[in-house]
């Protein structure tokens, strides 16, 4: 499972509203054949991971991608040339798949 933290949530929802032009719409975590990940505008799936923030689907993650990323910590911060969603080791201290 992928721990998201609170300011990676708020980005999410950022982004969730710039690229989901379906109200049924949310963004799914995606990996391509060279293993580089991205965002998606998708819809949940069942077995899928949901992180939510205050009641609102914001990100799904395929199981198979979510047992990959067991431990894994999704954090925004200023990565050196801007701010940016990144991918931690370990859990960030203030993450949690839902609140």
């Amino acid at each position: 499972m992928i721990n998201v933290t609170e300011s990676a949530k708020e980005e999410l929802k950022r982004i969730s509203l710039q690229a989901t032009e379906q109200p049924e719409s949310t963004l799914r975590l995606v990996a391509d054949g060279q293993g580089q990940l991205g965002l998606i505008a998708d819809s949940e799936r069942e077995g899928d991971q949901v992180i939510e923030h205050k009641g609102e689907t914001l990100l799904v993650v395929d199981s198979q991608l979510s047992a990959a990323l067991d431990g894994v910590g999704m954090d925004y911060q200023d990565a050196g040339d801007g701010p940016r969603l990144v991918l931690t080791s370990g859990n960030p201290e203030e993450a949690t798949g839902q609140d």
